[in-house]
This record gives C-alpha cells, structure tokens and sequence, in this order.
C-alpha cells in the first residue's frame, strides 16, 4: 500500500513507535493517569464498526495491534481510528475514495497525556476537500477549546475526545497553545502546520 503522509506528529519525536511491554500510564505530579483513565475507547469491546477497512495494512503502518482498533469518526474525506501498538496509542487515518492513502501516528502514554496526538494525511492544504487533519486528546480537554484558541474550525463529526478540522488548509498558526487542567497543571496543544508541498 503506497501512503501519500502530509504530517503525523504529536509534537517532536512523538512519532517513536514503542514495542512491547504493559500499556503504560502517564506520570501526573505525584500521581498517574493510566491510559484507560485518558482515553476509554481502547478498553470497549471492539464492535464490527471497529475494524478498519481490508488493505490497511497495519503492520505498515507501525505494526498496530488489529484487535485493538476503536472507529472515532469519519467526516466524508476521512475515516479514524484509535490503536495500540506495543505500548504507545495511535490514530489512523483512511483517506475515502483513496484505497492507497492511509497513515498512522503514534506515541507513548507520557506524551499523549502532555500533548495528544495529531495526524493529518491526503493531498495537501491546496486539496482541503481530500485532506484529512485530525487530533486525539485525553479525557478532561476540551477538543472545542482547542480548536477556538488555535483558530481552527472543528468538523460536526469531531467527539469529546477527537478534534477534526474542517477542510484543513494552509493558515497562520499558533506554535504552542495552553489549556488548564482541572488538577492543576496544562496541556499542550501544537497545531501542525501544513504547507502545499506536504511538508512540516
């Protein structure tokens, strides 16, 4: 399967594929966050709807843990999916209508809890209507505040937990942008940054 990948980032180095070992937990001051407190989705039982479409090939893209894909959504461009490979957390990507586009972003349970998770994959910001942008983030961020402080306009199919970008396009955006947490501490939210020659 050929895979045409605009971006896949966390933020640098969260792309890091872990294999192996316990699903892990995430270090919050002096307490920890398991991943099934961050994102509950993996810990449902996988239904029909879960599995991702035949010709994925998900060792490709990161050797990902079949039986554990979850469906987030879809928005008419793309269709994601939430995985495990090893001990890290993906998203996936389908791109519909483009059997050979597909891509994948992972990383470990630390950083998703600092930082989530972005992917984004098509043809570009000059194609915003065949591109697909998307960010996963744990339990507790709001996607919708993401999106209003980073100047991003979320798609009706974005969840409590997903923010899907309307029509991705290139744009000015911010580097960093902080949430709150309710316990005390932030969130780090760092838009990617697309460009029309599909580089970061």
């Amino acid at each position: 399967m050929k895979r045409r990948l605009i971006q896949a980032l966390g933020v640098v180095g969260a792309t890091t594929i872990v294999l192996g070992g316990v699903f892990a937990t995430a270090a919050s001051g002096e307490s920890a966050v398991s991943m099934e407190e961050m994102l509950p989705t993996l810990y449902t039982a996988q239904s029909a709807t879960d599995h991702v479409p035949a010709g994925t090939n998900l060792a490709e893209l990161g050797n990902i843990d079949p039986k554990s894909t979850r469906f987030l959504a879809s928005n008419g461009v793309g269709s994601f999916w939430v995985a495990r490979s090893g001990s890290s957390v993906c998203m996936i990507v389908r791109i519909i209508g483009s059997g050979d586009v597909a891509a994948a972003s992972c990383t470990s349970a630390s950083k998703f809890y600092s930082y989530g998770l972005s992917l984004a994959a098509g043809e570009g910001p000059d194609h915003p209507d065949r591109s697909a942008e998307a960010y996963l983030v744990p339990t507790g961020i709001s996607p919708a505040v993401l999106a209003a402080k980073a100047g991003l306009k979320a798609s009706s199919s974005s969840t409590n937990q997903l923010l899907v970008v309307d029509r991705p396009r290139d744009s000015v955006r911010p580097g960093l942008v902080s949430v709150p947490r309710k316990g005390g501490g932030e969130f780090a939210f760092v838009p990617l940054r697309l460009r029309g020659d599909g580089t970061p």
